[in-house]
């Protein structure tokens, strides 16, 4: 059985980070950003991947989930300071990151603004900056969907409110109402039941304490990143499903034509929660060939 490490690390600010570790700690260090709301939970079949290619694996609690200390205001770009405090925790001088949905931004920046400490990212079915003037971002939106990011900017107290409505359900449902709930997103996709079971498991976590991380999770996206993609010097890898319809797939088209050095895997037949399970294998190699 592969062992998982947690520990608490103490940031510059006087924050607490509750971060996740697994495999070889002085093996090649793969940052795995998770998406919103989850929590520094690392699925244990991607744990499994990583031990057999001797990686040491690392996720944490973005500020505000889980065990995490909360950091009001934070930016996309803030992320990588964290980044650096758990680098530095571990004594590690080179890394990978890769991100899925709402992890997707934080692996983005640790790339452009930590060139001298990433070798390469990855992103699965990733967000795009709001701010961006050469796409709609409501474009592919499902209608629910689109209603509820209107939301954010017409009346952002009734969108926290949203959010605490959201933190409920995860926090009362049972594991398969949760699975059917997250199947719906892309119902023409199989996920397995591991991973569901997973998801449960990793947003109750998030969310548990309260919604600060999951709305500073959408104040950042939905504000200025602070920083620009289009600086990126870094290789990354840029891999959506176009039956996701929790996040279109227009996103990381935008992504790719924008930040340099990076390449599109736009997969037909994966949604949301498939692009990772069918992929995350090939990716993790790809990763480690950085190094």
């Amino acid at each position: 059985m592969v062992q998982v490490r947690t520990s608490i690390i103490a940031t510059l600010d006087g924050r607490e980070l509750c971060v996740e570790s697994s495999g070889d700690p002085s093996g090649k260090a793969l940052l795995f950003h998770n998406g919103t709301p989850t929590s520094r939970k690392l699925f244990k079949d991607m744990v499994e991947e990583g031990n057999a290619r001797g990686a040491n694996l690392i996720c944490y609690d973005r500020p505000g989930y889980g065990g995490s200390t909360p950091q009001p205001g934070r930016t996309v770009a803030d992320s990588v300071q964290d980044v650096q405090t758990i680098t530095a925790h571990f004594d590690i001088d080179r890394i990978a990151v890769w991100g899925i949905s709402g992890g997707g931004p934080h692996a983005i920046a640790s790339a452009v603004l930590l060139p001298d400490l990433v070798c390469a990212a990855a992103t699965f079915c990733s967000l795009a900056p709001v701010s961006a003037s050469d796409f709609d971002f409501f474009n592919g939106m499902t209608e629910k969907k689109q209603k509820e990011r209107e939301l954010y900017f017409s009346d952002p107290a009734g969108y926290r409110q949203h959010l605490h409505r959201s933190r409920e359900e995860i926090m009362t449902a049972t594991k398969d109402y949760l699975a059917a709930k997250l199947q719906a997103m892309s119902p023409e996709v199989r996920v397995s039941q591991a991973f569901y079971e997973f998801s449960y498991e990793t947003m109750r976590i998030a969310v548990e304490k309260g919604i600060e991380g999951y709305w500073e999770d959408h104040r950042a996206f939905f504000s200025d990143w602070g920083f620009d993609p289009s600086n990126n010097s870094v290789p990354i890898q840029i891999w959506h499903g176009q039956k996701d319809s929790d996040v279109p797939f227009q996103y990381s088209e935008w992504l790719s034509k924008t930040i340099p050095n990076s390449e599109l895997h736009l997969t037909l037949t994966d949604g949301h929660f498939s692009i990772l399970e069918n992929h995350r294998v090939e990716v993790m190699e790809w990763l480690l060939q950085h190094f």
